[in-house]
């Protein structure tokens, strides 16, 4: 739910016909202009006097010619400026004047009547000013000659990783991502907000998906039911390619064809997530085809459903643990759960059958912050994945012939809180007896 201090969004002003010769129209963007001016702030009080921050926009995508793939912009960007076209760059520095505390430069497309026409309003150097609070705008044009000019002014530059600049003597470049990433990984209460908008669509998405599962279907209807659900309840469209794994294709832990067909009798793993205003779901669920798990695969789930719960327990503030810490306890917990079934694996043995991290930060980003230290201990306005897996092929002789084959993860999005959790995904189930109720047409 959007809370009331900060809106959902907020309508552009009208621009002149003579200033900017853009049609008239109310354009919106979903981050209240407060909270864009407190992230620029926040972030300039780490630089210093001599220092600025570059960083670019998403160009589009071309699948073919003239056939262009949606558009999503470069996170990093989109955090700082709200702003949503391709083809986009920001100079932002520190600046000590009481009014705003620093100065940003974007340099966008130039207004153009015919791509009006063609793909609907811009916003153009004017708007840029006007509605996105830019001290100046200037055409992407003219980036290079700006830098050219006025780089070695600066005593440090950080920018994209991937971004090649001229090397300037006295200049020291720097990554943008680690400044970023450190401020990001903290949710304000407006990004907590969308977030959990953007689970809940993921969870009703999913559990819809759960209830649509029959014998024969293929994989991709499920991936085609996934964003369908999504896209009615206010989506963009689904976070990421879904993994819709049938059998034992859940046990390649990024198994995305989904191009196979779904069989009576095995379990069916689906890892999917939506994207709503540029925040992101990400939830995995394993359930049997037929709406009914069988003993062997319920015993599978179950433990790694006690790990998953014994995980969230722990993602606290007041815990003092990392990402990394909880990987390490979610180890322990698997081993202990396979040894109650008389599975006998040593522990040295456990990331065979369980190769991938307990979690990752979520947020603009399915996988964000990536430079932000799994080593780092939670904290308070964290949203993080926790998702224990267990993957058995059919060739491994340290289970009974009756596990083989079988691939299960639980994923669930938790907010973390100063002496507790919430946990964003809640609405779709995944106890044994809440998923086969979910398939009355079987009984």
């Amino acid at each position: 739910m959007i809370s009331k201090k900060f809106p959902f969004s907020i309508p552009i002003r009208h621009f002149s016909q003579t200033a900017s010769k853009q049609p008239l129209a109310t354009l919106s963007i979903p981050i209240p202009p407060e909270e864009l001016s407190s992230r620029r702030y926040r972030l300039t009080r780490h630089l210093d006097q001599n220092s600025i921050i570059l960083l670019s926009g998403h160009k589009m995508f071309y699948k073919s010619p003239h056939i262009f793939y949606p558009f999503r912009q470069q996170s990093d960007f989109y955090y700082l400026t709200g702003f949503n076209e391709p083809n986009a760059a920001m100079i932002l520095k520190r600046d000590d004047s009481v009014r705003k505390g620093y100065q940003m430069i974007l340099f966008v497309e130039p207004y153009d009547a015919h791509k009006v026409l063609w793909e609907g309003p811009m916003c153009g150097t004017d708007g840029a000013v006007r509605s996105f609070m830019a001290d100046q705008a200037h055409p992407i044009g003219s980036l290079g000659a700006y830098l050219m000019n006025n780089i070695q002014k600066y005593d440090k530059v950080y920018k994209p990783d991937s971004m090649q600049l001229p090397s300037v003597k006295g200049v020291e470049m720097k990554s943008a991502h680690d400044l970023l990433d450190m401020q990001r990984v903290v949710k304000s209460e407006f990004e907590i907000d969308l977030m959990t908008k953007a689970c809940s669509i993921s969870a009703k998405a999913m559990k819809q998906a759960i209830k649509f599962t029959q014998p024969g279907m293929f994989e991709r209807a499920l991936e085609a039911k996934l964003e369908y659900e999504a896209k009615i309840r206010g989506a963009n469209g689904l976070a990421y390619v879904p993994v819709c794994a049938g059998g034992e294709n859940a046990n390649t832990i990024h198994y995305v064809s989904n191009a196979q067909q779904l069989r009576d009798g095995d379990l069916v793993l689906v890892d999917a997530g939506s994207d709503y205003e540029h925040y992101c779901g990400d939830i995995t669920r394993t359930w049997p085809v037929n709406g009914t798990y069988s003993r062997a695969q319920m015993e599978l789930y179950n433990a790694v459903l006690y790990v998953q719960k014994k995980i969230i327990e722990k993602c606290k503030e007041t815990s003092g643990l990392s990402i990394n810490q909880l990987y390490d306890y979610s180890r322990d917990y698997l081993r202990e759960a396979l040894m109650k079934l008389d599975i006998k694996i040593l522990h040295h043995e456990i990331p065979d059958v369980y190769p991938h991290d307990i979690g990752h930060y979520l947020g603009l980003d399915v996988h964000d912050c990536v430079t932000a230290s799994k080593e780092m201990p939670l904290k308070a306005g964290m949203v993080v994945t926790v998702e224990p897996g267990l993957y058995v092929r059919k060739n491994d002789t340290r289970f009974p012939e009756k596990y083989r084959g079988i691939g299960i993860r639980i994923e669930d999005d938790i907010l973390v809180g100063p002496n507790f959790c919430t946990n964003l995904t809640e609405e779709v189930p995944k106890e044994v007896d809440e998923i086969e109720a979910l398939f009355p047409h079987f009984k």
